[in-house]
């Protein structure tokens, strides 16, 4: 029977709570993985966020179908 242990990733890839949603989206794309665990500077697990985590936000500020997730960010950030 395969554990954990047996699928899991050695090498952990993390992201910094400042992180940009596309930066986030770009992170997971860039290593093929589907979530990233979030850590302060110190190392230390503040949470997890998914692809699944990204869709849900997109659904709830209600974006049209046809935009791309990295493109999120467009209607996140204010002009300057």
């Amino acid at each position: 029977m395969l554990t954990a242990r047996d699928i899991m990733t050695r090498e952990v890839i993390t992201i910094g709570p400042g992180a940009s949603v596309e930066d986030l989206a770009k992170l997971l794309a860039a290593h093929r993985i589907s979530g990233v665990p979030v850590t302060d500077d110190k190392g230390a697990l503040l949470g997890v966020v998914t692809q699944s985590d990204l869709v849900q936000r997109s659904r709830d500020l209600d974006l049209p179908p046809a935009l791309n997730i990295l493109d999120l960010h467009l209607f996140l950030e204010t002009p300057s």
